[in-house]
Parts: C-alpha cells; structure tokens; sequence
C-alpha cells in the first residue's frame, strides 16, 4: 500500500460528503437495520468545514450508507493516496452482498488485493495483541449500555444478559451435566445435536447444515440461491 499522502483535497466533493452526512443525521433506520459506527469528520477534512463540528463525532449508519460515506471521502482524495486508499479499505469491510454497485465492489476488491493490504506480509506480535486487548477492555469500562447500543437497543442487549446471567455454581453444575450427557450419547456434534436444525430440500432430510453443505459441494448461500430450503428448529421439540 502507498505511504504518500494526499497532497490536495477536492473540496466541492468534501461537501458532497458533508452534506450526505447531514443528511444522514436526520435518518430514521428501522429496529431491524444492523447500524455501523462511522466517525462523520476525519481531521484530514476539518479546515475545509464548519469549525464549530465536534472532532471525532459519532453517526450510526446503515450498512450501504456506511459504504456510501466511505467511498465519498476516497473521492475527496488524490487517488491511490494513503487516504483514498484508506477509506476504500473501509468499506470492504461491509459485506459484498450489501453493494449494489458492480463498479464500486471491484473498485474496493482491487484496493485491497496484495501489496496493496495495509497488513500484506505482517502479523501482529504478542506485545500488539495485548495493547489491542487492554485498549479495547479500556473503552468499554464505564461505558452504560445507551453509550453503547443506543437507546433503542439498550433494554433489548440487557435482556439478553438477564436470561444467560449466571453464577459460578451454575456454570459449574452445567459444565457436569454436559459432560454426563456427552459420556452417555457420544459427541453430540452435528445432527446428533439436539439444539442443530434440520434441513429439507427436494424432500431430503438432512440432520445439520454440514450434513447440506458437504452433500451439495457447495456453499449454504449458494445452496439457499437454487434450491427452496426448508428449516425445521429442533429446539420447540426438545423444549
């Protein structure tokens, strides 16, 4: 990947930019919507705009637009710049699926093939591993669940947390019963799992997902695309 900065900036496509976030902010997304984190105004772009704009602020957006605003600050950029590069990198971070734009989706998949990925040839050592570790338990302590989730998400996140909080003991006498369960049946990996769906296609029965996928040669996405896949939950009989 590059190391030279962008030199120059466009501004009429900062605005562009700045004006699609503005509008942005006024969205309203629906409960079902999956909502990225997106910082609205990298320092790159603060000369160019209201100076009154809180620095490092904070918008929730959709998958496509998160792509969206990705892909217009890389327009606001020399091209193939540290910058232009970088925000292209971004948003091949959202799923390919959420890209309608064939001339966009090569455009992020040719940014990043090779030399061009900013950690082609490298791993991170132990050292790094820990920082990340540290800095990520760091912003997350003291953080409530509106900071974090929003306050549409937050009573459905600490749901969650209420039905699978458990006490030490309880782990611990879960732990045993498992291990029982799994000395009396065998493994219970696969169709052999109680909790695994089974899958019905061309009134064939399959016990688990792998067991579709290893007799299909084929990916469950693809699988799903050509044939009409029945899901039957094994958890409603179980219970």
């Amino acid at each position: 990947m590059t190391k030279n900065h962008s030199q120059s900036m466009d501004v009429d496509k900062i605005f562009i930019y700045y004006n699609f976030i503005k509008e942005c902010e006024s969205k309203e997304y629906d409960n079902t919507v999956v909502l990225h984190r997106h910082h609205m105004y990298p320092k790159h772009i603060h000369r160019y705009i209201d100076s009154t704009v809180k620095k490092n602020k904070i918008i929730k957006l959709s998958v496509e637009d998160h792509i969206t605003a990705h892909l217009l600050l890389a327009e606001c950029y020399e091209k193939d710049s540290y910058e232009y590069l970088a925000n292209i990198h971004s948003a091949r971070l959202l799923t390919k699926k959420s890209i309608k734009d064939v001339k966009n989706l090569k455009e992020i998949a040719s940014a990043y093939k090779g030399k061009n990925n900013p950690f082609y040839g490298k791993k991170h050592t132990e050292k790094t591993k820990k920082i990340l570790s540290e800095k990520t338990t760091q912003n997350l302590t003291g953080v409530n669940y509106e900071e974090r989730y929003g306050s549409e998400k937050a009573q459905i996140e600490k749901d969650k947390r209420k039905k699978c909080s458990r006490t030490k003991e309880q782990y611990a006498e879960s732990g045993k019963k498992a291990s029982k369960t799994i000395k009396e049946r065998g493994s219970l990996r696969g169709a052999k799992n109680p909790f695994s769906k089974t899958y019905i296609v061309n009134n064939m029965i399959f016990g688990c997902k792998n067991e579709l996928i290893e007799y299909f040669k084929m990916s469950y996405y693809k699988i799903r695309k050509k044939y009409n896949v029945i899901v039957v939950d094994k958890k409603e009989s179980v219970q």
